[in-house]
């Protein structure tokens, strides 16, 4: 079992309605974990006109980040699924790429569940009809 290590920050000069970025541009090889508040924050973002004030490889790691805390159970698999619905905006290969990875996984899992008709449903409606 790996050794977990957590960092928390509560003295950052941010203010409460700002989101904020950890590991920018990815310069550290650790996942970053935000406060559900942060993460609403950046999925409210990504999903606005100006999403590219996040950098496409900040982009990529947000989803990264969130489909893989997921997986391991430190994240609600709704966040992941929510960071996600930007991309019908998103023409980087990055982006994409890590989210296909994601979705692949997704699909793995829930294949044999009750819950596959609507995981497909919503893929569909999500990124097939536009």
């Amino acid at each position: 079992m790996k050794a977990e290590r957590s960092i928390s920050f509560n003295d950052t000069n941010v203010s409460p309605s700002e989101w904020v970025i950890f590991n920018v541009q990815e310069t550290g090889y650790y996942r970053v974990n935000y406060d559900m508040a942060n993460w609403k924050m950046i999925i409210k973002q990504l999903n606005e006109q100006n999403f590219k004030d996040i950098a496409t490889i900040n982009r990529a790691q947000l989803i990264d980040d969130s489909s893989n805390l997921a997986k391991a159970g430190k994240l609600n698999y709704t966040v992941a699924f929510d960071i996600m619905s930007y991309l019908v905006h998103e023409v980087e290969f990055l982006p994409w790429s890590v989210a296909l990875e994601a979705l692949e996984f997704f699909n793995k899992i829930l294949i044999k569940t009750q819950s596959y008709d609507k995981f497909r449903v919503c893929m569909r409606s999500e990124y097939l009809s536009n």
